[in-house]
């Protein structure tokens, strides 16, 4: 195989780009939270006097429904980082890539079509 610099220097920028725009959910994920908040999203979970001024949000058990979602990401992403590699000597970069392309803008479909009444 023949050593081309320029491909080199495609595959690493299209990465730093990917983990530019993919990375937000997990390492943004205090802003979202916050967003989610005000987007009502486990809002079935605060009844009437559930307030509380010392939690982010006024709701304990919404800031444990948030603080359980980004703990089930924050584990998973290891896990996912050992099968991703596993395909990646398996099938090669470009297979992988694709895949996970796709299950990114699924995950993002997800966050876009989601409703905060269905939570």
């Amino acid at each position: 195989m023949v050593y081309v610099p320029s491909r080199e220097a495609c595959l690493i920028s299209t990465v730093v780009v990917a983990v530019f725009l993919l990375g937000g959910s997990i390492f943004g994920w205090a802003s979202l939270a916050g967003i989610f908040e005000r987007e009502g999203f486990y809002a079935s979970e605060c009844k009437e006097g559930d307030f509380d001024p010392k939690v982010p949000g006024g709701c304990h058990l919404r800031s444990l429904r948030f603080n359980l979602a980004f703990t089930v990401a924050s584990s998973l992403m290891p896990v996912l980082t050992l099968l991703f590699g596993n395909q990646l000597d398996r099938y090669g970069p470009k297979r992988t890539s694709i895949t996970g392309a796709f299950l990114a803008v699924m995950g993002n479909l997800c966050f876009a079509l989601g409703n905060s009444e269905a939570s």
